[in-house]
């Protein structure tokens, strides 16, 4: 039986305004990675006991400008909740990198996605890799941008400071324009694992001189009736427009924690696209306070996300994959890239999709 690799990574993030009760914009708490990952931990455990299956993660740690300036240094989270970290590592898991690009705009007095300034897009990046090297004690191999925004500037930051691979592609959505946060254009992008062009970020590259070192880790998309028209409502509210482009939400990532009867149809359309494109990973991602209790949460949010939908929707991928005749593994995006080489003798045309 052949084998799909499943990522699965956590953006830990501070709590979301309108996500998580009693949050403000204005200051950053943390109580998804303080409560909300030791309750996966937990968690994690007792699935392992009633199953066998372990699954693996990949942890996406803040360190950015937003950080900093909240909090006097980027490295905030990594060296705050550094026991949370060894633990996780010592399971097994990785710790990874997940930058934004927040600005403070002094005159509205709110934060918003600043990617219209290359000088703060280096600084932000360089203040978030020095945090890394500077509190954890080595970089991050891999990494998840904040709203997955890419550009060719940011993707040749991360190859030329020696990151292995990013997973922030999500095929055929764009959302530039909409809103002050919250955007990306992956409009040209494909499901294939590739080498970007360092004149395309979205596109693999036609050639080795033009080929950044860095290998992008799409996720996986799925389409679901329900899911989509909830997901369009959600965000007509959040970027506060009904004209959204809605070519970018025929499909959306299978969020991890996001309730089974709303998932299950999302995974098995994910799991089938997959099979035609003869691809053997299947990526997906949570944030960190959705594994917070009910009781901390919004109203949407409750009802939608939780922790124990993680680990249902753990099960419902694995008999999905294995109504399409494979078995899944878990791994870490820092596992999975390492299982790649880049050869000068490299011929992109044979590259396989994922492993």
């Amino acid at each position: 039986m052949s084998v799909m690799t499943a990522i699965l990574g956590c953006d830990c993030d501070p709590d979301r305004v309108g996500f998580t009760q009693s949050v403000n914009e204005l200051t950053l708490s943390w109580r998804g990675i303080e409560i909300g990952i030791p309750a996966f931990i937990s968690a994690r455990h007792r699935h392992h006991e009633q199953t066998g299956v372990w699954p693996k993660m990949t942890w996406f740690v803040r360190a950015d400008d937003q950080v900093k300036r909240v909090h006097g240094d980027a490295g905030y989270c990594l060296a705050t909740y550094e026991a949370i970290w060894r633990t996780l590592e010592e399971e097994g898991d990785e710790v990874a990198w997940h930058p934004h690009l927040w600005a403070w705009n002094e005159d509205a007095h709110h934060w918003y996605q600043r990617i219209d300034d290359a000088e703060f897009t280096q600084q932000c990046l360089e203040d978030g890799l020095d945090a890394f090297d500077r509190v954890w004690g080595r970089k991050p191999t891999t990494v998840h941008t904040g709203w997955c925004y890419q550009d060719n500037q940011v993707m040749a930051f991360m190859s030329e400071n020696g990151l292995l691979a990013d997973c922030s592609a999500v095929p055929g959505h764009n959302t530039l324009g909409h809103g002050l946060a919250d955007q990306a254009d992956w409009g040209q992008a494909s499901s294939k694992i590739y080498f970007p062009s360092g004149n395309n970020y979205q596109l693999e590259a036609p050639s080795l001189e033009q080929r950044l070192n860095i290998l992008e880790v799409p996720a996986s998309v799925g389409s679901g009736r329900v899911a989509r028209a909830l997901k369009i409502i959600r965000d007509q509210v959040k970027r506060r427009s009904v004209r959204l482009r809605l070519d970018g939400f025929k499909t959306q990532v299978p969020l991890m924690t996001l309730s089974p009867l709303l998932n299950r149809a999302l995974i098995k359309d994910a799991i089938h696209a997959a099979a035609s494109q003869n691809l053997t990973h299947f990526l997906s991602y949570t944030h960190a306070d959705e594994f917070l209790h009910k009781s901390e949460k919004s109203l949407f949010p409750r009802l939608t996300y939780s922790l124990a939908a993680f680990f249902s929707n753990v099960t419902a991928l694995q008999q999905q994959c294995r109504v399409s005749g494979v078995e899944v593994e878990f791994k870490t995006l820092n596992e999975f890239a390492r299982e790649f080489t880049i050869g000068d003798d490299l011929e992109f045309s044979n590259l396989r999709n994922s492993r």
